[in-house]
């Protein structure tokens, strides 16, 4: 009886390993829309901050 739940416990672990290993190794496609996902935030941002700026510029002369 004691043996049956060490194997379990044994059997258990590794069987949640495996399937962790698993999830751990990305696809190269999730790789691909990952960096696209990124690269199009930057992009954002990027588009954000010169408005601003703009903006900016704009106000000052409006004052000015």
């Amino acid at each position: 009886m004691k043996l049956n739940i060490i194997a379990a416990s044994v059997l258990a672990a590794a069987t949640a390993f495996a399937a962790q290993a698993s999830f751990a190794e990305e696809s190269p496609l999730m790789q691909d829309r990952m960096v696209h996902l990124t690269q199009a935030a930057i992009q954002q941002q990027q588009q954000s901050e010169q408005s601003a700026s703009q903006v900016n510029v704009e106000a000052a002369a409006k004052q000015g």
